[in-house]
Parts: structure tokens; C-alpha cells; sequence
């Protein structure tokens, strides 16, 4: 795993942006009682095989619509029994988008990029409302913590939680402080919803900087339920 960060530092770094990493934090869904993880935008499983190698024992469910990221998730959770995967996407509306697909597929996106160095395939994906299938995705659990990492999509897959968001215990949500992709919105628009949804802000987590500059463009923020 430390090799596999190290290859995807020095390769965002070649692009113009450095990977600040941070400590998971499994003490605080343990303090709020979380009893399922949902990792959207999974990629290859990097945040949950972090949030296992920081001590998280519980449930673990990853949604990647991308089939060759995929095939490298499903590499990764075939051999734990309490973590499964989907492959499809989460939007608010269940459709099908084109995503366009980047030699670096973690920053692949169903928007564009505002400045392409690189052109980028596009592959169709089936993409659903998180409603119409959370009731089937929990089972028994109650208590959802929700990690969302979609390169710009995040507030189409809140919206895409409907009435359900209040069935969400926290969530994980990268925040955009400088976009990378067109109608992107910023992390103050982020954190105003959060806010009108019930939520409040615990932590930020750094994220994408500029290496040069050391100016940042993005963070994870982590939200819980006010009280």
C-alpha cells in the first residue's frame, strides 16, 4: 500500500499537484456509533484499505462505476469478508452518463476538466439514486457514515440520497477550494449545504496542493449531525 501512494504522489506531482495524506479516522465513527461505511467513488479501494489500516473492523460497501478501476477494487475486497463493491455510479437521477475516463482514472469524471492537458476517453455507466437501492445496501444497519470522493459530482449524489440523508449519520465530502472541473461548485457552497441538511463540520482534512506553490485546492470535509 505505501508503494502503491508513493507511485500516485510522484504521478500527481509530474501533473502539477501533490497528495497531502492523512490519518483515517476511525475514532470518530466509533464515537458516533457508525455501523457501515459507503465509499463512493472508490476508485481502487485506496480510502477503505486506509480506513482498515488505521483499525476500521466494520462493514464496507464501495460503489466505482469505472470497469478497469473496478477490476483492481475487486482485487482488494474479494478477500474481506465484512467489505463488498458495486460498479455503478451515483448521481440524482438514475440514467446513463458519459464519464470521461483519464490515463489517471482517479481523476476521472462524469464533468470536464477546465484545463485538459490530456485528452480523455469516454465509456458509458449506469448511474443510480442512492434511494431507489440505500434500504438493500444497509440491511440491518442503521447508522451510515458516507464517504463521497467524485470529482466534482458530489452534490448531484446527495441530492441522488433524497429524503434519506437524514437516515446518514456523517459524511466524508471532497471540497473544492480552486475547481478543477466546469461547474464545480466551491467549498463554501459545500459546506452551506451541509449546514441546511443538519450537519455540522468536524474536521478538514488536506488534500490536492500545488507542490510549487504549496497552495491547496482541495479538502475532505467531515461532517456529523448537529446536535
Amino acid at each position: 500500500m505505501k508503494k502503491v501512494g508513493r507511485i500516485l504522489k510522484q504521478a500527481l506531482r509530474a501533473r502539477g499537484f501533490d497528495l497531502v495524506r492523512h490519518r483515517e479516522l476511525p475514532e470518530l465513527l466509533a464515537h458516533h456509533h457508525v455501523d457501515i461505511v459507503l465509499d463512493i467513488g472508490a476508485n481502487d479501494g485506496g480510502y477503505a484499505t486506509e480506513l482498515r489500516e488505521a483499525g476500521w473492523r466494520g462493514p464496507l460497501v464501495s460503489f466505482e462505476p469505472q470497469p478497469a478501476a473496478f477490476g483492481r477494487l475487486k482485487e482488494r475486497f474479494i478477500g474481506d469478508a465484512f467489505w463488498s463493491g458495486h460498479q455503478i455510479g451515483l448521481g440524482s437521477v438514475d440514467e446513463t452518463l458519459n464519464m470521461n475516463v483519464h490515463h489517471m482514472d482517479v481523476l476521472s469524471s462524469f464533468l470536464e476538466k477546465i484545463e485538459e492537458s490530456e485528452s480523455a476517453s469516454q465509456i458509458e455507466v449506469e448511474v443510480k439514486r442512492m434511494d431507489g437501492i440505500l434500504d438493500n445496501i444497509l440491511g440491518h444497519h442503521r447508522r451510515p457514515f458516507v464517504k463521497i470522493d467524485t470529482q466534482g459530482f458530489e452534490l448531484q449524489v446527495i441530492k441522488g440520497f433524497g429524503a434519506m440523508t437524514d437516515r446518514v449519520v456523517g459524511w466524508q465530502l471532497e471540497m473544492s477550494v480552486e475547481p478543477l472541473y466546469q461547474n464545480q461548485v466551491k467549498i463554501e457552497e459545500v459546506i452551506a449545504l451541509m449546514r441546511s441538511l443538519g450537519f455540522s463540520l468536524w474536521k478538514i482534512i488536506p488534500g490536492l496542493r500545488d507542490p510549487k506553490t504549496l497552495q491547496s485546492f482541495e479538502f475532505d470535509g467531515v461532517f456529523f449531525k448537529s446536535t
